[in-house]
């Protein structure tokens, strides 16, 4: 199929333009605590927050797959916060981003990720991205920022793709 994405591997270099790819192993400090029980792999992403009244919040999306060919036809970005997604399930899963452009989607910016089952991803602010796409139902907890009691402040932005931008299919 035309302008199909290719899945890449992810790794920390190659998402660093987007966030932070969350596993063991990418940690900034690991030591040891509860008495030698448990090891703690310290400062793997941060949360970033924007907003007088905001909050971190924690969430759990359930997932359920699209039918492919799946038409990326329109993205969304949060300019206010981070959006951290971590799996519950040891399922793979994918992630589709692109990079910002003045307030729009940079299109030529596109890139599509397999992300594995025991790998989380934390989206930068002003990152754009396609919804949560799975091949399987899977659930996930999600850390974003709450603007309840923010109503000043919009993080969520939508850019639906114009007849101009090509087609672009995830198989």
């Amino acid at each position: 199929m035309e302008n199909s994405l290719k899945k890449s591997t992810i790794d920390v270099d190659a998402f660093l333009p987007f966030g932070s790819l969350i596993e063991i192993g990418n940690e900034r400090k690991k030591f040891t605590i509860n008495n030698g029980y448990c090891e703690r792999f310290d400062e793997i992403a941060t949360v970033e927050i924007e907003g007088n009244e905001a909050k971190p919040i924690i969430s759990i999306f359930s997932a359920k797959p699209r039918k492919r060919p799946i038409k990326i036809d329109y993205l969304e970005m949060h300019p206010m916060g981070s959006q951290t997604f971590l799996p519950i399930h040891n399922i793979d899963w994918i992630v589709v981003v692109a990079s910002d452009k003045d307030g729009s989607p940079d299109i030529s910016s596109i890139k599509c990720f397999r992300v594995k089952g025991t790998q989380g991803i934390s989206y930068k602010p002003y990152t754009w991205h396609f919804p949560l796409l799975v091949d399987r139902e899977q659930d996930f907890w999600v850390i974003d920022r709450s603007s309840k009691s923010d109503k000043s402040q919009v993080n969520l932005k939508e850019y639906l793709f114009r007849q101009e931008d090509k087609e672009i299919y995830l198989e």
